[in-house]
């Protein structure tokens, strides 16, 4: 009877370890995305409207 409960607190013990790893990795994912992703898609909006501007330039050179 002794080896079914330590079992049974182990087995509890690691599903709630299991469930606190769970949440710290869901809310370093959330860290993650809100600091990485969207300044990266700040970073590619502001390249696009370089590009656009040097485009325009070259070709205002190119015409005059």
């Amino acid at each position: 009877m002794f080896a079914v409960a330590v079992t049974l607190a182990v087995l509890v013990a690691s599903m709630a370890l299991i469930y606190l790893a769970t949440q710290k990795l869901s809310q370093a994912s959330e860290e993650l995305r809100d600091s990485q992703f969207v300044p990266a898609v700040q970073v590619a909006e502001e390249l696009r409207h370089a590009s656009d501007e040097l485009s325009s330039k070259v070709d205002e050179r190119i015409k005059g």
